[in-house]
């Protein structure tokens, strides 16, 4: 590991397990592994998991927290979001130049950094 860049995407939100790995790597990328810079893309059924009314928010909110201290960037999905039926209003966090998902990945693979994905 080094100063790369990484892009986690977060496919799935309905896996509590999966959620919190993409935050413990994504963290640890940031924070302990000295990587460039972290992106963690909420794209698909995972952008329930940034709805504030959802039952987790309280949980994914503590996290992003935590996720932000480790200077990781977080993204949302405005494809998924549109998909899902939520609002920019509605997100707990949201920092993404309304950049569809696909685009963001492509980006990052062209660029060549290394893509995970839960």
């Amino acid at each position: 590991m080094g100063k790369e860049d990484y892009l986690l995407t977060l496919i799935s939100g309905n896996d509590s397990t999966r959620l919190d790995e993409a935050f413990i790597v994504a963290t640890g990328l940031g924070a302990k592994m000295g990587a460039k810079s972290v992106t963690l893309l909420f794209i698909g059924s995972s952008i329930e998991t940034l709805n504030k009314y959802d039952p987790r928010s309280l949980i994914v909110k503590n996290k992003l927290d935590d996720a932000k201290k480790a200077n990781v960037k977080i993204m949302a999905c405005p494809v998924a979001m549109d998909y899902y039926h939520i609002t920019e209003e509605e997100l707990l966090y949201y920092d993404c130049d309304k950049i569809p998902g696909g685009k963001v990945i492509a980006d990052a693979a062209r660029e060549g950094n290394t893509i995970l994905t839960f």
